[in-house]
């Protein structure tokens, strides 16, 4: 494939896909910083793999899949680089406080599917963006009921902590 409209299919998958990554880039970062970077990070990810990509699943469960492997990684590499400089907590900025008054259920929600462990909080980030068990199944290598059962203690999860926090 020409190099032209190998870009041009790239850059068109990245604009169908952006929410995607916005939303990977937001659940998996603390900071507008962090955020910018691993959004970056992302993109470039996909575009090194984009050649190998070969239509055996939906471009946007392609992406879902790379935006995940890549936060992941973000996040084991900015974890080890925090614990060298040994920050405190209260040195990590945290949400600017004009959104966290314009929605602050959706603000809850959000620092709750923070803190899952990392294969919960991919869980039910594609099953809120109505991937199907089987689809999660498949993109996470175990089986549909696995993927039922775990949705479901992740919502139990989440609405102890909501509560609590009320």
């Amino acid at each position: 494939m020409p190099a032209k409209k190998r870009e041009e299919q790239f850059l068109q998958l990245m604009n169908h896909c952006s929410g995607i990554l916005h939303k990977v880039s937001l659940l998996y970062t603390e900071n507008e910083e962090e955020r910018a970077d691993l959004l970056q990070e992302i993109i470039y990810q996909c575009w090194r793999s984009f050649p190998s990509f070969r239509g055996k699943s939906k471009p946007s469960t392609w992406v879902y899949r790379v935006s995940l492997n890549t936060a992941l990684v973000y996040r084991r590499r900015t974890a080890l680089q925090q614990r060298e400089l040994t920050l405190g907590a209260d040195q990590i900025a945290d949400l600017p406080a004009e959104q966290r008054e314009e929605n602050p259920q959706r603000d809850a929600l959000l620092q709750a599917i923070r803190c899952l462990p990392k294969t919960e909080r991919m869980i039910i980030t594609l099953h809120l963006d109505s991937y199907s068990n089987s689809e999660i199944a498949a993109m996470t290598g175990t089986s549909k009921g696995n993927i039922a059962v775990k949705i479901h203690r992740i919502r139990e999860t989440l609405k102890k902590q909501l509560k609590e926090e009320k």
